[in-house]
């Protein structure tokens, strides 16, 4: 916010899923930070009081379409997370599906961003496999 020069609630914080979406709520609470959380699918009451009385916004992955920020944050996106391990190799094919799923899910967050994104995961899990082509590419900027 201070960098970009912008208010809270420009902001967007979203969780991979609902564990980090909560883990996101418990800090803002626990540090008195001034946030509103998205807690269902066209939660507009919520997006409006973050206007109204300069808070952030948190939302779960599956709850922010249709929303549209000047900068999103995406917490918990690392291999491990995102698409969610396929450990045991069983059933291939739901876990195809699982991974398509996975880039419409990341497709509408991204798209939440008018001007930029931030990506957080997990060094120790490494990048997720959706977003392998990307920072090959140079399109992402894996800052350690």
């Amino acid at each position: 916010v201070s960098e970009k020069g912008c208010r809270r609630s420009d902001v967007l914080i979203i969780g991979v899923n609902s564990y980090y979406s909560q883990k996101l709520e418990d800090y803002a609470k626990k540090g008195n930070k001034p946030a509103v959380c998205i807690k269902r699918r066209g939660d507009t009451e919520v997006f409006k009081d973050a206007g109204d009385n300069q808070r952030y916004v948190i939302g779960d992955i599956d709850y922010i379409g249709g929303l549209e920020f000047l900068y999103v944050v995406i917490a918990g996106i690392d291999s491990n997370n995102v698409p969610p391990t396929n450990k045991n190799k069983e059933n291939e094919g739901s876990f195809m599906y699982i991974k398509y799923s996975w880039y419409n899910r990341m497709y509408v967050a991204l798209t939440r961003a008018k001007y930029g994104v931030t990506l957080i995961g997990c060094k120790v899990y490494g990048v997720s496999p959706l977003l392998e082509g990307a920072v090959f590419y140079k399109h992402i900027d894996v800052v350690e």
